[in-house]
């Protein structure tokens, strides 16, 4: 006589079990985009400083990355020259031309 092997099957799990809506503080059921928050009124934006560059040279459109502080703008600015990307301007947070292209590819480029 062979032995049984217990059957699984699929309807002894319950898939079905749901959790309630998320709520607000106020009590009230959130939006189905949840995931986007809004910024609460007054708070100001961080302040950035701006990258400037492309992966070639070009007229016109330009690609750009913010960062929190000088150093760490620099040092983006330094892997993007790493990778032969053009690195155009970097932008102080209120708004000045911190640095042209010649100046940063002078600063930043490794001695050859």
């Amino acid at each position: 006589m062979a032995a049984q092997k217990p059957k699984w099957t699929k309807s002894t799990g319950k898939f079905g079990t749901q959790l309630p809506p998320l709520t607000t503080i106020e009590g009230k059921v959130s939006t189905p985009n949840w995931h986007r928050i809004k910024m609460a009124e007054g708070v100001e934006q961080a302040t950035q400083w701006l990258i400037t560059w492309d992966t070639k040279r070009r007229d016109g459109v330009f690609n750009t990355a913010q960062d929190a502080t000088r150093g760490a703008a620099l040092e983006r600015a330094k892997k993007f020259l790493q990778m032969g990307f053009v690195v155009y301007s970097i932008v102080d947070p209120l708004g000045n031309g911190t640095m042209t292209e010649e100046a940063i590819t002078a600063q930043l480029m490794p001695a050859v």
